[in-house]
């Protein structure tokens, strides 16, 4: 979400007043130092320099280039330890291959066996059939939007983009060369992919961005009809999207969820009520509690 809200904040309008200014880039600031992928939405803002050097922009920069300091020290000084998992190199084919088969297809089914049913049946087939909405919302917008929207919704893909495919290179697993996949291999990609789950984030804006089309350029003539059209468009997509999103486990690392690890940990405190208990929290990442804390949350 900070990625997203980024975006939007080097493409707003710059004439508000100091303490507009002032608080976008504090938000800027905080959501630079909260999440590393924002440093791939910075040249969207270093490009606005050519035509807009205003005070909100050149402030709302320099806390960018704050954050992305502090990001990229952290990387140096602390990097970032690697997946116990085989790697490998990824190609441009495996990020192409890999947005539309976690990002798009998702949008449409979210069942990821019954996905790679369909991936291992039809390959990449049913692949270009799930991108036809999406390509032909971007189009509609490309050919009769405003230079508002023809610039607003490509940087957003292209962000995204770059995020996923980001994400791919830095990871550089070998479940991640999607392009490699054919028939029953897909039952072993990694199809519920949380890199891809936020580029849909993105992606999804395509199709406000085409409603809000049809109502700007048929609004005059047929107005009702616009509304109608637009909103089907939008209720029709949202229920769909809507409908694929059940409950998912909160963890990321495919192991015990939260709630599993401390119920086990006040076990086996409540055995040997010394020393303390690890808890996992993300690849790479855990941090331990002493086990008199954990009887005392638990009321032991």
């Amino acid at each position: 979400y900070c990625l997203w809200l980024v975006v939007w904040i080097f493409l707003s309008r710059t004439d508000a007043s100091r303490w507009e200014r002032a608080l976008w880039a504090v938000v800027t600031l905080a959501c630079f130092l909260t999440e590393v992928q924002a440093l791939v939405a910075l040249p969207v803002l270093l490009v606005r320099l050519f035509w807009d050097r205003s005070r909100g922009t050149l402030l709302i920069l320099g806390a960018a280039l704050v954050g992305a300091a502090g990001q990229l020290a952290t990387w140096m000084l602390n990097p970032r330890p690697e997946y116990n998992a085989p790697h490998g190199p990824i190609s441009l084919a495996d990020i192409v291959v890999g947005w539309a088969a976690t990002t798009v297809l998702p949008m449409w089914s979210g069942d990821t066996a019954r996905n790679a049913e369909l991936l291992g049946d039809h390959g990449i087939a049913i692949l270009m059939l799930a991108v036809v909405p999406f390509a032909l919302a971007v189009a509609a917008v490309l050919v009769f939007g405003r230079t508002a929207d023809r610039v607003a919704l490509p940087v957003l893909l292209v962000v995204a983009a770059a995020a996923f495919g980001g994400s791919m290179l830095v990871n550089s697993l070998t479940i991640f060369q999607y392009a490699g996949f054919s028939g029953d291999g897909w039952a072993t990609a990694q199809l519920g992919n949380r890199y891809g789950a936020a580029a849909g984030i993105f992606a999804l804006a395509s199709f406000p961005f085409a409603a809000s089309v049809i109502v700007e350029r048929w609004g005059r003539r047929a107005p009702r009809a616009s509304r109608v059209v637009a909103s089907a468009v939008l209720l029709g997509v949202g229920a769909v999207v809507a409908l694929q999103w059940g409950a998912v486990p909160t963890d990321r690392l495919a192991a015990e969820p939260w709630e599993a690890q401390y119920r086990d940990a006040v076990a086996a405190c409540s055995a040997e009520p010394a020393g303390e208990r690890t808890f996992a929290v993300a690849p790479g990442k855990s941090f331990a509690l002493a086990c008199e804390h954990l009887l005392r949350s638990a009321g032991k």
